[in-house]
C-alpha cells in the first residue's frame, strides 16, 4: 500500500466518524429536548351509582359519568369539561354533584378522575338535547371534551346507549 493510499483511507474514515458524530448529536439533541406526550384514556356514558347515603339509606342515582385516567408518564390537571358540538359550537360542563370530582383535578400516573351529571331528578338532558338542537348540533359531531391546563383539548364520543337515549329526546 502507497503513502498516497494510506492518506486517501484515513481522508474517508475522518470523514466517516465526522459524519457519525454529527448525527450522534443531532440524535442526542432531538432526545433531550422532546416533550413528553400527554395520553389519556376515557368513557364516556350513562352510569347507575349504587351504595347507601350518609343516613345508612340504599341508593340508586342514574346520570352521565365521565372516566378519565392519566397514562401519560407526567401529571395532568384537568380544568374543565365540555362539549363540542361542531367546529366552533362548544358548551362548557358545570360539575356540582358530590359525586363528581371537582376541576381543577391532578392525576398522577395510573390515577383516574371521575366527573358526574346527574340525570334522575333533574331535566339536564332533556335541557341539553332542547339546546343541542337549538344549535343545529348533529349528533355524529357530538363530543366531550377534557380540557388540560397545558392548552390541549381530549375529544371522546360517547357511547351509542347514551346517543340513541339523546336523540330520543329531540
Amino acid at each position: 500500500m502507497t503513502t498516497d493510499e494510506v492518506a486517501f483511507w484515513s481522508m474517508i474514515g475522518s470523514w466517516v466518524s465526522g459524519a457519525a458524530t454529527f448525527l450522534a448529536v443531532l440524535a442526542s439533541l432531538h432526545i433531550a429536548n422532546r416533550k413528553p406526550k400527554t395520553s389519556l384514556t376515557c368513557k364516556v356514558g350513562e352510569r347507575i351509582i349504587f351504595g347507601k347515603n350518609l343516613l345508612g339509606e340504599n341508593l340508586q342515582e342514574s346520570g352521565l359519568g365521565i372516566t378519565v385516567v392519566n397514562q401519560s408518564t407526567v401529571p395532568v390537571k384537568i380544568v374543565s369539561i365540555g362539549w363540542r358540538l361542531s367546529k366552533h359550537k362548544y358548551f362548557y360542563q358545570i360539575l356540582g354533584d358530590h359525586h363528581s370530582d371537582a376541576v381543577p383535578k391532578r392525576i398522577e400516573y395510573g390515577e383516574q378522575a371521575f366527573f358526574w351529571i346527574k340525570m334522575d331528578d333533574n331535566d339536564w338532558l332533556e335541557r341539553f338535547a332542547n339546546d343541542f338542537k337549538k344549535h343545529n348540533g348533529k349528533l355524529k359531531h357530538l363530543r366531550c371534551a377534557v380540557n388540560l391546563s397545558t392548552g390541549k383539548s381530549f375529544y371522546i364520543k360517547p357511547e351509542s346507549a347514551f346517543l340513541k337515549k339523546l336523540q330520543a329526546m329531540m
